[in-house]
């Protein structure tokens, strides 16, 4: 389908505003709202104008009544000491956002368009990072945002986190932590190793895996190994490249696999951090199918010690298990459709709770023109 430059240019800054509201913590939570529902809004509006009525599919007439029952149930753990989570309404609106989205573009379109906007992010961050190196006093003069508990500091397109005034040293980009920003950069990569060849794969090859290096996230590097499989599978003579970096890179690639062994995996105080509230969240919701809602979710996860760092045991925790089973199905026909695109948002679920935001519910609905629809006037 072909756009006018307008239409072209305000497909860009909708992306990129879907992304920045569903990863950044600078912008506050009343402006994300008030984008999101301004996206849904023009949305809405130019379907009416073409179609003269809204189309959706059956499966998301099947997860709007999953957002709405749980949200209803969810009245009863409302007490004087426990109001009513918002977050019930959010996550709708961010599944009609996203859905919204998804099936205006198409795959092709949305992950070109996506691709573009990340890969200069990618190269912002390398530009952040190169700040680390070059003059880190610099950075306590950029403004300063509070997200939770800690006082960070931006440039905008980057996010320098402190943790009791010490400052770490990873690759966050324009997200709230690496472990985020390595999942828009893994989709990034994944999108375009079959879109692009020759110069324009090799340099993006080279900033996304530089990019995501950086972030020093586990389940970054994991999904960047299967990203490099695909890599492989398209172009075989990027071993010679591959074998070129390890053996260039091999002091660092042993300290960083060491750092990782260490810190991060097995026996590790950050694995025994996720690890325990997994266990107990499964423990806890396994007499629980429908989950125990929002508000309650809230009310205990902190008493209780439950899982909160990735996607599966959030929406186990807060829908039950009717939520997880129609994720973990739209996921594998997206495996389906993509394989390597499949696997990666699959992988990147494990990495950090994001299954809500806007941004990754598009790819949850990348094929959804396909499915039928109901007439919404």
């Amino acid at each position: 389908m072909a756009y006018s430059r307008h239409e072209s240019i305000w497909h860009y800054i909708e992306v990129l505003t879907l992304i920045m509201v569903s990863v950044t913590p600078w912008i506050p939570q009343a402006v994300k709202i008030i984008l999101l529902g301004g996206l849904i809004a023009i949305n809405i509006f130019r379907v009416q104008q073409l179609k003269g009525h809204l189309c959706v599919s059956v499966s998301f007439v099947i997860v709007a009544f999953m957002f709405l029952i749980p949200s209803l149930v969810d009245l009863i753990h409302v007490s004087n000491s426990n109001s009513y989570s918002a977050v019930n309404f959010l996550y709708p609106i961010n599944f009609l956002c996203g859905y919204l989205i998804a099936t205006k573009y198409g795959k092709d379109e949305f992950c070109l368009v996506m691709e573009k906007i990340v890969f200069v992010l990618a190269l912002l961050s390398l530009v952040g990072m190169s700040i680390y190196y070059i003059n880190p006093s610099l950075i306590r003069s950029f403004p300063s945002y509070t997200y939770y508990e800690s006082v960070n500091r931006t440039i905008f397109f980057f996010n320098y986190q402190f943790v009791d005034d010490w400052m770490s040293m990873r690759n966050a980009g324009i997200a709230w932590e690496p472990g985020v920003f390595q999942i828009i950069l893994n989709l990034g990569l994944c999108v375009s190793i079959p879109k692009f060849k020759g110069k324009s794969r090799l340099i993006r090859v080279v900033v996304y895996t530089l990019a995501i290096i950086l972030t020093r996230s586990t389940m970054g590097f994991i999904i960047l190994m299967v990203n490099i499989v695909y890599l492989l599978k398209e172009e075989k003579k990027y071993w010679i490249l591959l074998t070129f970096i390890i053996i260039a890179f091999s002091a660092s690639v042993a300290s960083e696999l060491q750092y990782q062994l260490s810190n991060k995996l097995f026996g590790s105080s950050s694995f025994s951090y996720r690890y325990s509230p997994l266990i107990n969240a499964i423990k806890y919701t396994w007499y629980k199918p429908l989950g125990i809602g929002s508000t309650g979710y809230n009310a205990v996860y902190q008493q209780m010690n439950l899982g909160s760092f990735d996607a599966y045991t959030q929406i186990l925790m807060r829908y039950g298990y009717p939520l997880l089973i129609y994720i973990v199905c739209k996921l594998r026909k997206l495996r389906k459709n993509d394989f390597f695109l499949g696997v990666t948002m699959f992988l990147a679920l494990f990495s950090s709770p994001v299954w809500g935001s806007a941004f990754f519910v598009v790819f949850y609905y990348l094929n959804d023109r396909e499915e039928k629809r109901r007439h919404v006037q």
